[in-house]
């Protein structure tokens, strides 16, 4: 009893708190993975019962399942980019400019290098050849053999105009 009266204390005096993420699946969990959840819960008073705590949204957790933070309290950092996420970017200007005429994997390459001086650099940290970047956005690109085209769907999709 002397616990629960302890973390409703600190609830009550720091005025928030966020709730535990549930394991997704195994006996362990990541060590990049968060463990609190992102969102800040305000305290509603007074507690439903000794060991419940209510949120602004009528929600009850147990008070040993959640972390009191202050109201104050920043959110979490944002899930990290992927290398897709990065690379999307130079797959759209690739599209702009294949969108009109066919080219060479080779040559289409080399006028994007020329236009975005950090591709090369990308390309390389993350390991992958050009045809593999090309194949990487088929919702954007199509290689046939040696030459790539842009998928015409994702015009509309990409609010590009031709």
């Amino acid at each position: 009893m002397k616990e629960i009266l302890q973390r409703k204390a600190i609830l009550e005096k720091l005025g928030g708190f966020r709730t535990l993420k549930d394991k997704k699946r195994g006996l362990k969990r990541r060590a990049d993975e968060s463990t609190w959840s992102k969102r800040v819960h305000v305290v509603t008073l007074p507690f439903p019962a000794p060991a419940t705590v209510q949120d602004e949204d009528g929600e009850q957790f147990a008070t040993k399942r959640v972390l009191a933070v202050a109201l104050n309290s920043s959110e979490q950092a944002a899930a990290p980019t992927t290398i897709k996420d990065n690379l999307r970017r130079d797959a759209v200007e690739l599209r702009k400019f294949v969108i009109d005429r066919p080219d060479a994997c080779a040559r289409a390459a080399d006028t994007l290098r020329e236009t975005m001086p950090g591709l090369e650099q990308a390309l390389r940290s993350a390991g992958m050849t050009t045809t593999a970047f090309i194949d990487m956005f088929p919702e954007l690109l199509s290689r046939s053999g040696r030459t790539i085209s842009a998928v015409r769907r994702a015009l509309r999709r990409l609010n590009i105009v031709m």
